[in-house]
């Protein structure tokens, strides 16, 4: 399909849905022990605080700044130190401090994680959950900061629904997961797939199929985020326990 973007049949169309995309996007970063800031992933913000609308949530993936502790069947953060960059044209790369709200246990198969950030006085938008998974052709837009050198967009569709092989990469259960035709990079995980007719997040990209010869990247479906968030939020998500975080 023509990757232009212009106004579709379907949706908003692709330029409109970008734009949100790309303003919803954040680059996450993990300070070491030497003070350097190191890119991981990408964020997206996906909601903002009923009572507090300087707050806003994004979601991106486990794996970039958690392990699992298989021997307790619990989460770790590997780096409490963990900051979003906005990347914004308009010059605000500044980095703020995140607090961790929730993080999947990558066995079962949850890699997703939820961050909250407090921006007072800036406006970025959100990219909201969309109602259902992807379907087989869908058009997606992604926007990441694969290899660290700021965000772009990519354009792609869904080429399998469901990925219903056995496949573990690292810990990582990809069984069900969504496979999408789309260039990647790394850096680029945690990212949101959109859905161009939905005009919402289909997927979490989480990685891509190591044997492939074509770029094919696999992703969870928002249908599997919406269960782990709304455990995260009810207290229920018995491998991961939040600590409070100054901002």
């Amino acid at each position: 399909w023509n990757s232009t973007l212009k106004a579709d049949d379907d949706g908003e169309g692709i330029g409109p849905v970008s734009t949100r995309a790309w303003n919803a996007t954040a680059l996450l970063y993990a300070e070491d022990t030497n003070g350097t800031l190191d890119m991981l992933c990408t964020a997206t913000a996906f909601e903002r605080d009923v009572k507090d609308p300087a707050v806003y949530r994004f979601v991106t993936a486990a794996h970039c700044l958690a392990k699992d502790d298989t021997n307790h069947e619990r989460v770790e953060l590997e780096n409490e130190y963990l900051y979003l960059n906005l990347d914004k044209p308009s010059g605000d790369r500044n980095f703020r401090k995140v607090k961790v709200l929730a993080v999947g246990y990558r066995h079962r198969g949850d890699d997703f994680a939820v961050l909250e950030l407090r921006l007072p006085g800036i406006e970025i938008g959100i990219m909201p959950l969309a109602d259902h998974d992807p379907e087989l052709g869908e058009r997606l837009v992604n926007v990441a900061g694969p290899a660290g050198y700021g965000k772009q967009l990519f354009l792609g569709h869904v080429s399998a629904p469901k990925f219903d092989r056995p496949t573990k990469i690292d810990d990582v259960n990809w069984t069900n997961g969504v496979l999408v035709q789309m260039d990647t990079a790394g850096g680029s995980s945690g990212s949101a797939m959109v859905s161009v007719p939905q005009n919402g997040i289909v997927a979490i990209h989480v990685g891509s199929l190591p044997t492939s010869s074509a770029p094919t990247r696999v992703s969870l479906p928002i249908s599997r985020f919406k269960k782990f968030w709304s455990d995260s939020k009810a207290g229920k998500y018995k491998w991961f326990k939040p600590k409070d975080v100054d901002d």
